[in-house]
């Protein structure tokens, strides 16, 4: 079994099948690194802290794919409340995102 296949399996089992993006009550669809993998792939990425298990859309803005602009205000109004987007510059939304995300997942799995 492959790295990836394990922490999949991880990451699903510790999210219990559901989304781990706060507030979303979708089913988890696939495994999303939380801090981007790079291009052509990071090793050191792989690890249970960096992976959570995530709906399709969820998964595709952990990558930094905006969806349409009401749905990715909303999921990220729940990650950081409201006014992020005055309050935290764009150039540095990606990385903010992922941080308040680990934090998240790290306090939620530690219960």
């Amino acid at each position: 079994m492959s790295l990836r296949s394990v922490l999949r399996a991880q990451a699903r089992e510790l999210a219990q099948d559901r989304c781990d993006w706060p507030d979303c009550q979708n089913a988890g669809a696939e495994l999303a690194h939380i801090h981007s993998i790079g291009a052509g792939g990071r090793r050191s990425a792989d690890t249970i802290e960096n992976v959570a298990w995530m709906c399709h859309q969820h998964a595709r803005m952990t990558d930094g794919i905006q969806s349409d602009w009401p749905s990715f205000k909303q999921s990220h109004t729940a990650l950081f409340g409201d006014g992020w987007e005055w309050r935290i510059p764009m150039d540095r939304w990606g990385w903010e995102r992922a941080e308040a995300l680990t934090a998240l997942i790290a306090k939620r799995r530690a219960r």
